[in-house]
């Protein structure tokens, strides 16, 4: 029977009294047993040695039956532990029938108890002993051991197909999982091609959008950065502004000054050719005019002189021509006033075109200022396309990289199933190599034992034939030993016959040498013999008939008991054919159903391989298919890549050529507003570095107040030092007055003693309150000093009068900078630098744990004496302010180089 696997509980069995099982156990334990049967029960557990948790349950014991080790259940089942299966004997009783054992194994790893599997296990049959006079009948017990050593062989065969069977299906369920991941990872695959493929069309439509949030974001990142430049450094800014204002400046005003020089050459220019033409057109209409006068006046005087001569008609022709002249004065008048009119208008256009001029030229570096501005955010505009650009190329190389990773995943999961194949192959040529050879092995063993078996039959069939022919030849010895007892009758009457012969010689011979006593010894022998016959005769009768009696009697008894030998050897032979007979037809049956059984698991097996062979073909067929959708979607992958790209540059070249055509009128309007903003910066600025100078000259004011209260207080400090000394005294002589006059505590004080205690105390509170106003004045200086100093040192030239009115606070503070000895011009050849940085430690020793001498501020001028790896020794003063330390050679400048 094959193992059997079930799901059921342990908890399912039936239950019996407790007094039952005991009552069981107690008789079980104190029935005889007969010879103990070896269960080899390890290599039925062995496959199941993974759980952690093992119980085995042996059930259908035959009755009186128990194992060597285990419990007892009282239910004719015994619970073993795997640790009590070595060396584990099953005890029948003295006889029993062939049964079958139930093997169940449990799992104890959940808790309640689950049957992994049940195996059965056949018990060959034992007939009771017969007494020690009676032959030994029972089968051969070799023969049965070698029979039920087979059963047992056969079961591990089965327990291991069973295993075999268990791999199969977890090969099946790794077969399954490998499909099942192949579809997630081709799902997988999918979803990330749909996904970049979304990404791919998202950001396609978000490039345009883009493109355009990029020159807001241009303009947005400049203003924000214009502005957290101002404010990160607003007196460099402040300076810098000042700068290009006054460069500014200097270029407006060179350019307005050669615009004016050009204008006013091309001006002159125009008006001398317009006043050349106005002199010609003038010269003309003068000489025409003159030349009409003349001819009027010719024509007058003509008419004159016709006058005398015509009459009426001449007095018409000089009306006429005094009308003519007068019109000609008229229009002569005329352009008089058209000529001025002309050069007011002249002067008026060279007023508009010198404003018009100034106008342009303040435009033109208005412009040119805006433009430069414009390049330069252009500039920083292409540089932060170009940074995007190369974000975007390497978001395009991380998407190869997560491709190529992608990719290499896959490999790696392939390889992994590759892998896994490999060792599935592995195991399973290893586990048909160990199974063929363990089958190989058993047949073998299944053979020689079979032969050997055959062999025994054989030589206890031959033994039984020897037996046989011994008591044939033991019959044949009988039958021998009658012939010679019938020899030594015959022998004994031989022998009479020749003592009777004998005698009758003796008788002849003595008649010859005495006759005369030949009657007297004839008649003695005569009667001798006679007498001699009949007591020979009766004796040899009685000892021929008892000699043939014992002779006939112990044949009888030896025939008797060979014939019953010979009978008893021929029904042991024909029992011991008869059962060697029915051996070698039960280990026939047995041997070929064995064969049968075996030629089932070759056939299972050769199913199962067949089944692995199928699934290790699918696993093939999926990696094949797994490999042919990576490459596939792979392909893909580089395809849409490639398409993404090349849409991608088309867009930005696009979106490109789209900035650069409206990037001029936004680039105008941007330095309209850029100029406006930044004059409304200049302004911003101008007007917080005048608020910073009235704060400035406040806290200056402030500074002389506070040096004005310090040495008030000081004064007042040493008034009240004095004053205390002179309470002190007065309190040491009225001490000694009242050690010499004891004064009773019940007598009232005298009024100047009330008076001086008063003043102590007035004296006290006035001491307490200016220590406190002098402690509070000094920790102000000792904040605000440090932070006004830098900020006066960078904003106001050395030459200020506020740096000599803020000298006496610094040098207080112990921050002083170059003294009025100091500014003069050293007297020694030592060279000179300068503070580089806002504030300097000038320290005692050249250690940054060393204790600081001063601090020096910016531009401060230091006389360098001795270099000792990057500390340098300076002196700083001259006189009693002269001050000695080392500070850092970084922080220092020559004053000559300025580096």
């Amino acid at each position: 029977m094959e193992p059997t696997r079930m799901a059921q509980r342990v908890t399912g069995f039936a239950r019996r009294p407790a007094n039952m099982r005991a009552a069981e156990r107690a008789r079980v334990s104190t029935e005889p047993t007969g010879e103990p049967v070896p269960l080899d029960l390890l290599s039925l557990v062995a496959p199941y040695r993974r759980y952690r948790g093992l119980s085995i349950r042996v059930e259908r014991l035959a009755h009186g039956a128990r194992l060597s080790q285990g419990r007892n259940n009282g239910d004719r089942s015994w619970s073993l532990a795997p640790d009590e299966l070595d060396g584990l004997e099953y005890l029948p009783p003295s006889s029993y029938d062939a049964h079958t054992l139930s093997v169940r194994i449990i799992s104890l790893d959940g808790g309640d108890g689950e049957t992994m599997a049940v195996v059965d296990v056949p018990i060959a049959a034992r007939p009771a002993k017969e007494d020690d006079h009676e032959p030994d009948l029972a089968p051969d017990e070799t023969f049965r051991a070698e029979l039920q050593r087979l059963r047992h062989e056969l079961v591990k065969v089965k327990s291991s197909l069973a295993a075999r069977e268990a791999e199969l299906a977890a090969a099946r369920r790794s077969a399954d999982d490998a499909e099942r991941s192949r579809q997630s990872l081709k799902t997988e695959f999918s979803e990330a091609e749909a996904s970049w493929d979304r990404e791919l069309r998202e950001q396609l439509a978000s490039a345009a959008s883009e493109a355009e949030a990029r020159l807001a974001q241009a303009r947005a990142a400049w203003e924000s950065e214009n502005s957290a430049r101002l404010s990160r450094s607003e007196l460099g800014v402040q300076k810098s502004i000042e700068e290009a204002r006054k460069r500014w400046q200097q270029e407006a005003q060179a350019a307005l000054t050669k615009a004016q020089a050009e204008w006013k050459v091309a001006e002159l220019a125009r008006l001398a050719n317009a006043e050349a033409s106005w002199r010609d057109k003038s010269e003309k209409a003068l000489a025409d005019l003159q030349l009409r006068a003349e001819q009027a006046e010719a024509a007058l005087a003509a008419a004159a002189a016709n006058s005398r001569s015509s009459g009426k008609g001449s007095d018409i022709e000089i009306r006429r021509l005094r009308e003519q002249l007068a019109s000609a004065q008229t229009a002569l008048a005329a352009r008089g006033r058209e000529l001025g009119e002309m050069r007011a208008a002249g002067d008026a256009e060279i007023a508009r075109l010198q404003d018009e001029l100034g106008t342009a030229r303040a435009e033109v570096a208005a412009r040119h200022a805006e433009l430069t501005d414009g390049r330069t955010s252009w500039e920083a505009e292409m540089r932060r396309l170009r940074e995007q650009l190369a974000t975007t190329q390497a978001t395009l190389s991380a998407r190869t990289v997560e491709l190529a990773e992608a990719k290499a995943a896959a490999d790696l999961a392939r390889d992994k199933a590759q892998e896994a194949s490999a060792s599935l192959s592995k195991a399973e040529q290893s586990w048909k190599s160990s199974e063929s050879s363990r089958l190989a092995a058993a047949e073998k063993r299944w053979k020689e034992q079979l032969a050997k078996a055959s062999e025994e039959a054989n030589t206890r069939v031959e033994q039984a034939e020897t037996a046989a022919s011994e008591a044939r030849a033991q019959a044949e010895a009988r039958s021998h030993q009658l012939a010679a007892a019938q020899a030594s009758l015959s022998a004994r009457e031989n022998e009479f016959s020749q003592m009777r012969s004998a005698l009758e010689d003796a008788r002849e011979r003595s008649s010859d040498d005495a006759e005369q006593a030949r009657d007297r010894w004839q008649q003695e022998m005569q009667n001798a013999l006679a007498k001699a016959q009949e007591s020979f005769k009766a004796g040899e009768a009685a000892r021929i008939a008892a000699a043939e009696a014992k002779w006939k009697a112990q044949f009888a008894s030896t025939l008797a008991e060979t014939t019953s030998r010979l009978e008893r050897a021929e029904a042991e032979l024909a029992a011991t054919r008869e059962e060697a007979h029915a051996s070698t037809a039960s280990a026939t049956d047995e041997i070929r159903q064995l064969r049968d059984e075996l030629a089932a698991a070759q056939t299972a097996l050769a199913a199962r391989e067949t089944e692995l062979s199928e699934v290790r073909s699918a696993t093939e067929q999926a990696r094949a298919t797994a490999d042919q959708s990576l490459k596939s979607v792979a392909a893909e992958i580089e395809k849409a890549r490639q398409k993404w790209k090349k849409e991608a540059d088309a867009a930005l070249a696009k979106a490109e050529q789209k900035w650069r055509a409206e990037e001029a009128p936004r680039l105008a309007a941007a330095e309209v507003q850029w100029h406006q903003q930044i004059a409304a910066q200049i302004e911003d600025l101008q007007s917080r570095l005048e608020k910073r100078e009235a704060a400035l000259s406040t806290e200056q004011e402030c500074s002389e107040a506070l040096r004005h209260e310090l040495t008030a207080a000081q004064s007042s400090l040493a008034h009240r030092e004095v004053e205390l000394a002179e309470a002190r005294a007065l309190l040491e002589q009225e001490k000694e007055r009242a050690a010499q006059v004891p004064i009773s505590l019940q007598e009232r004080k005298p009024t100047w003693q009330m008076d001086e205690e008063e003043k102590k105390a007035r004296f006290r509170r006035r001491l307490f309150r200016d220590l406190a106003i002098i402690g509070c004045l000094f920790g102000l200086a000792f904040m605000l000093i440090p932070r006004v100093q830098p900020v006066v040192a960078n904003v106001f030239p050395q030459d200020l009068s506020l740096r000599s009115d803020l000298e006496p606070l610094l040098k207080l503070a112990g921050l002083s900078g170059r003294n009025a000895a100091a500014q003069a011009p050293a007297s020694t050849e030592a060279a000179h630098a300068l503070v580089n940085v806002r504030v300097a430690n000038l320290r005692a020793n050249p250690s940054t744990a060393a204790s600081v001498v001063v601090k020096l501020a910016r531009n401060v001028e230091v006389v360098p004496v001795e270099r000792r790896g990057d500390w340098v020794f300076v002196r700083i003063g001259q006189g009693s302010d002269q001050r000695e330390g080392w500070v850092s050679s970084s922080v220092l400048k020559d004053v000559a180089t300025g580096k």
